[in-house]
């Protein structure tokens, strides 16, 4: 938890840096879509492989935004990430 902690105020700093930046548009894309993707993680994994969080790793694609989730034991899951509209927030799929 101490972990998970720990990235999402690492996340808000960084959107709050990525908001200033004017043109960074793939900034804030890559941090909104790290949050959704963490609460959506946590939403449909049981408490065990939450529990097992290690690291989350994102990065912009043609159409939004993919972000693994690694876990110290259990492999890693990777989601797609993307807006239906640029007013609507991130929502997230499982990749594979």
């Amino acid at each position: 938890m101490k972990i998970l902690m720990t990235v999402l105020f690492t996340l808000f700093a960084f959107n709050t840096f990525a908001q200033h930046d004017h043109g960074g548009d793939k900034l804030v894309d890559t941090a909104e879509a790290t949050t959704e993707a963490l609460e959506y993680f946590k939403a449909n994994s049981n408490h065990d492989d939450v529990d097992d969080f290690k690291g989350i790793k994102a990065w912009p694609v043609s159409g939004g935004i993919k972000v693994k989730v690694y876990m110290k034991t259990r492999g890693d899951v990777e989601y797609s990430c993307h807006r239906h509209s640029a007013s609507e927030p991130f929502e997230c799929h499982d990749a594979k």
